[in-house]
Order: structure tokens, then sequence, then C-alpha cells
């Protein structure tokens, strides 16, 4: 019997290269999406907290809410977002989801999730709040909510009905499902390595916890142990404002005013940071 030579029989890499080489192999629409994209929210645009029994008889919505164990109570609309453009206001009490396509609507609830006061920092010195926020999670609410996950599973484009209660009225609006704005989760980050942190833009929900007017600055989203930003004491959820007394407008411009230090062309650099109740300078070096 003949030995097998390189070119007898059937070779699976073989047909695995010509089909990769084939004009039709990929489809030219389908790219590698950036990490920020992909974890991309479809929201409503709101803020809200969970019934109770108290809170049901309060707004007189006990028989629609089941006692207060269906319903989302809003405490505040984003401008600009979907619940802005169909007319939402806080103390509206959001009861049900129908979307295009599917059979049976969907009831709104929640759980809420309390900061707890961990930000009262007042006695600790920098490295014990550097070690606190080095696993505390956000202290703003956490965009990917009930009403969010929801809305992102569905997908963009998909015609919806929101049912909602307002001064003890049932009301309804429709709405089309849409990507919002990028928020803490999603936003883009950049490491700055040679400070030893990451940051992030000010996204719209950071700017609302911390009472900003507008979303100047960067916000750190990650401290290096061992590195300048470390030994300096910072830490997550600090707000970078300036950057050798000059004003920070984004994550761009943050890149630029501290491109000297990245790439060693600067000794130092003084930043004025910001959060919970206090505003400091700090010279990394």
């Amino acid at each position: 019997m003949d030995k097998p030579t390189a070119t007898s029989g059937f070779r699976p890499i073989d047909v695995l290269h010509t089909t990769l080489l084939a004009d039709n192999a990929f489809d030219p629409t389908l790219r590698p999406i950036a990490e920020e994209q992909g974890r991309r929210l479809i929201d409503l645009g709101v803020e809200f907290q969970s019934l109770d029994q108290n809170t049901a008889r309060l707004f007189k919505a006990v028989r629609e809410t089941r006692g207060g164990r269906i319903g989302l109570l809003v405490t505040h609309v984003y401008p600009g977002s979907v619940a802005d453009e169909i007319g939402l206001k806080e103390k509206d009490i959001l009861l049900r989801l129908n979307v295009e396509g599917e059979r049976q609507s969907i009831e709104l609830r929640s759980s809420d999730f309390f900061f707890n006061d961990l930000v009262d920092d007042a006695d600790m010195s920098p490295e014990m709040l550097r070690m606190r926020f080095q696993y505390l999670p956000p202290p703003w609410p956490n965009r990917e909510n009930v009403v969010s996950t929801l809305l992102t599973a569905f997908g963009p484009g998909r015609s919806a009905t929101l049912t909602y209660l307002r001064d003890g009225a049932e009301h309804t609006a429709d709405f089309t499902t849409a990507y919002y704005e990028p928020d803490y989760r999603s936003a883009k980050r950049e490491k700055f390595p040679a400070l030893g942190l990451t940051a992030k833009p000010i996204t719209y929900e950071v700017a609302r916890y911390f009472g900003l007017k507008d979303k100047n600055g960067v916000i750190i989203s990650k401290v290096e142990d061992g590195g300048k930003a470390s030994v300096a004491g910072l830490h997550r959820y600090l707000i970078i404002t300036q950057v050798n007394g000059q004003a920070v407008t984004s994550l761009d411009d943050f890149a630029k005013k501290v491109g000297g230090v990245e790439d060693g062309s600067a000794p130092s650099v003084e930043l004025t940071v910001a959060g919970f109740g206090k505003t400091r300078l700090v010279r990394l070096e």
C-alpha cells in the first residue's frame, strides 16, 4: 500500500483555508465594536424607587400597584431622555411595559440600592479612603436597572408602550427604543500609566450626583497600587477639575494637559480634585 503523500486524501486545513479566502467569507457590514459601545444601554432616562404599602397609599395607587408590590416611583427625569420626550414627570408611577411583538405586558418592579453613608470621610486618612473606595460600587444610582436591562434585551428600534399613573389616573405613552448617551459604566476610559490612574468623562448621572452644572472635568475610575496617584491619596470617584491651574473640559483635554508627565518631558503635575465635600490640590511627581 502506498504511503499517503502531502496532497492526497481529505485535508480539513485546506478546506478551511479555501473557505476563509473566498470573496464572500465575511460579511463586510460586521465589525468589532469598542468595549464601551458594547456596554451601551437602552434606557428611559429616569431615576426611580420601588414601592411599598405606605408609598402606594400615599400616592393613592393601592389597587393599581397591588398594594405596592409592583410599580416604580419616578424620582428624577433626565433632560433630553426618552422619558423627557414622552412627558414623564417626578412622582409618576411606572406600571407596565408592552413591546411590539411580545405577547404579554411586563410589570415593572425593583429593589432599591442605598449607599449607606459610606462616603462620610471627615476623619479618614487618604490611605483609608483609597482602600475603602477601591472596592465600593459607584455611589450614584446604577443605570443598569430593571428598566434599562429589559429595554436593552429587546434591542433598539422596537415600538413600545409604557403604562403609568399620574395623580391616580392611568396613562400610556408610546416610544421607540433607542440607545441613550453613555453612562459611567459604558463611558470611554483611558489609562494614564505615569500618573497611576484611569479616568472617564463626566457622564450624566455622575454630574447629577455631584450637583455639577456641566460635565467639565474627568472622574477617576481606578487607582493603581503604589502609583503616583495612590501615593498622593487619590481614590476612585474623585473628580479632577484642573491641571496646573487650568480647567479640564473633557477626557481628551485632560490627556493633553497631562501629556508631559505621561511622555516624560515634565517632572510633575498639579491636580485640583474634588468630591464628597472636599476640594484639594495634589502634586504628582
